[in-house]
């Protein structure tokens, strides 16, 4: 927590810097978005629960992109480049980061009249809310520790789609029929709501009819 004080800090310490001269506003934001992508890619290379980005690569670097998920395919090509040039997940990460964060302060740059401003707005409301996480990381590290680390928390589904988890389960010869997804809570599925929705969509991606819904 302490780092993203130091940069909340930084961040107001440039209200009185004559940010309009060129010189002071772009080094004023190298400086910062330096240490904004620094932060975020040690935050998540060492973070307990963030290791689904790793899977993630490991999955695209041993499908290729042929049997790769195409749904974010901004996503699927970085991971996919990195891995060609002999990186991991933690060289993914880096560049991620470094991408985003260019995006972000050249448009502080180019378009705010308190760069100031837009860069302690950054890091309250996005990075630091976001990428910290204070509840889900005290949770992950508690039982980290408190385990020794016998017991972790594990998303196995976290970057498959519906239609990826429903197609495994068909594979495995999973009782959908047994199952459902229904807001309403009742003893049949409703069919209507957006989770049933969406059921059926991941159902109909795989040319099959949700087994809940027939009759």
């Amino acid at each position: 927590m302490f780092p993203y004080y130091l940069l909340i800090g930084a961040s107001l310490a440039g209200a009185p810097l004559p940010l309009q001269r060129s010189r002071f506003r772009w080094g004023y934001l190298l400086a910062m978005g330096l240490a904004c992508w620094l932060l975020a890619s040690f935050r998540y290379v060492t973070g307990f629960d963030y290791r689904f980005y790793e899977s993630a690569f490991q999955s695209i670097s041993a499908s290729g992109l042929g049997g790769a998920d195409w749904s974010e395919p901004g996503y699927l090509l970085l991971n996919w480049a990195v891995f060609l040039i002999g990186g991991d997940y933690r060289i993914f990460l880096l560049v991620f980061h470094f991408i985003l964060t260019a995006l972000v302060f050249v448009w502080i740059g180019r378009y705010s009249q308190a760069p100031w401003l837009s860069v302690f707005l950054f890091l309250t409301l996005q990075h630091f809310a976001l990428s910290m996480n204070f509840l889900r990381q005290a949770m992950a590290a508690a039982i980290a520790e408190g385990t020794g680390g016998e017991l972790r928390l594990e998303a196995p589904f976290v970057t498959w789609s519906k239609a990826d988890i429903v197609a495994e389960g068909l594979t495995l010869g999973v009782p959908y029929e047994l199952t459902w997804s229904c807001y309403e809570g009742g003893a049949a599925p409703c069919g209507a709501c957006a989770t049933c929705i969406d059921r059926a969509a991941a159902f109909a991606a795989n040319h099959v009819e949700d087994p809940a819904l027939k009759g």
